[in-house]
């Protein structure tokens, strides 16, 4: 009896490397992502202190996490496989932007696309809110003030409504634009799982998926 070596070598990187295989791997890292997910605390990404007013900058539902417990996708590509977070956020005023975890893990600066400057929300009221819905839900008139000191030329001005004592209180920062530092920088943790806990989370479903294999394959 002859095995041809052509026919051994087929054989094994089917079992070794086969899309199957590769599905499985994928499907077991997709899940231990979500899993990861899982078991971070809701107040992950936040930001610890207060708004300057001193109201909460979270209370309420919070909308961030759920979906990195359960929305990301797997896909085999030609040299591996992908996990990818496709989710996306629903704003007023547009269909939908990005759920913004690339500006969590990486930062940016941020300039506005279609007005004139970015509205930085500085009180919990506003949190969540546009302008216009913020004077809809407070029934508050907001107005522009300007910022007479130029030390941060970004800083143009505040959005601000009058109490009846005439007391100004502000809503809202406008900003030519915004530097957003890395959730490490901000809070000393990353938002999405290194490439070497990716690749643990891989190398355990591999072993899993031979021994399996050798097992009942």
């Amino acid at each position: 009896m002859k095995v041809e070596i052509d026919q051994f070598r087929q054989r094994v990187q089917a079992l070794f490397f086969g899309e199957n295989m590769l599905s499985q791997i994928a499907r077991d890292t997709r899940d231990a992502v979500h899993a990861w997910y899982a078991k971070l605390p809701e107040d992950w990404f936040d930001n610890p202190k207060p708004f300057p007013d001193g109201t909460p900058r979270h209370e309420g539902v919070r909308t961030f996490m759920a979906p990195l417990r359960s929305a990301w996708e797997w896909a085999v590509a030609d040299n591996g496989f992908e996990i990818t977070f496709a989710e996306t956020r629903k704003v007023p005023g547009k269909s939908s932007t990005a759920w913004g975890l690339r500006l969590q893990q990486y930062g940016q600066v941020i300039k506005p696309v279609e007005k004139k400057a970015l509205t930085i929300p500085v009180t919990a009221e506003a949190r969540g809110r546009t302008a216009k819905m913020f004077e809809q839900a407070t029934g508050h008139k907001l107005f522009v003030v300007k910022k007479r000191e130029a030390k941060d030329p970004n800083h143009i001005g505040s959005l601000v409504w009058e109490d009846p004592g005439g007391e100004l209180h502000a809503a809202f920062v406008l900003r030519k634009s915004a530097d957003v530092k890395p959730l490490r920088e901000r809070r000393g943790h990353d938002a999405i799982p290194s490439q070497e806990q990716l690749g643990e989370w891989a190398a355990d479903s591999y072993l899993k998926y031979l021994k399996y294999s050798f097992l009942y394959g």
